[in-house]
């Protein structure tokens, strides 16, 4: 059995500080009905790796993406035979799906499942300075998502990351990233 994870990556356009973001991002959650709390007196957390760019939930957080006012990428990895990139504007509209990878079916199905070619009006906002569109698209034909990743600034150790363990994993130290923190909430 392979490997799953879904994260939620928010581009951090107005540069907020991780202190700034864990501000706005606690108010949400009271406009939600949750109060930040520790970890002993928690009901849930969120996991943020966070960079001056790409700011990661790791869970399936588009709703918050929007209350956030940030477009984001949903990175889904599946069985960790391929990957799904859907696109969302700020506004929480989808723009565009991609898949990079081996589905699990044939590729003409694609279309017909919402996968498309990624289209330069979509991805050229989010590209790095020094690369083009056309290395862009190259390295989607050749399912590179490690350069995929590079050239859109994303940190691809976050992107893959699992909900379901991370808290443990950090706390044993098998992932280190200074990057990566908690933030800890309960029913207001």
């Amino acid at each position: 059995m392979g490997w799953f994870s879904v994260t939620t990556v928010m581009r951090n356009r107005e540069n907020l500080s991780r202190e700034k973001f864990t501000e706005l991002f606690c108010e949400k959650m009271q406009e939600m009905g949750y109060v930040a709390t520790d970890r002993e007196n928690s009901e849930f957390f969120r996991a943020v790796a966070f960079t001056e760019k790409w700011i990661t939930l790791v869970s399936d957080s588009t709703d918050m993406a929007k209350r956030l006012d940030m477009d984001c990428i949903r990175v889904e990895e599946v069985d960790s035979d391929f990957i799904t990139m859907d696109v969302y504007s700020s506004t929480g509209r989808k723009a565009e799906s991609i898949l990079i990878g081996e589905p699990y079916w044939e590729r003409e199905e694609n279309e017909q499942m919402g996968y498309f070619n990624p289209t330069e009006k979509v991805w050229s906002v989010f590209l790095e300075n020094g690369y083009s569109w056309e290395q862009f698209t190259e390295a989607f034909s050749d399912d590179n998502t490690t350069e995929i990743t590079k050239m859109i600034g994303m940190n691809i150790s976050h992107i893959f990351l699992s909900e379901k363990d991370i808290e443990e994993d950090c706390e044993c130290g098998f992932v280190k990233d200074d990057n990566i923190f908690f933030l800890y909430f309960r029913k207001a």
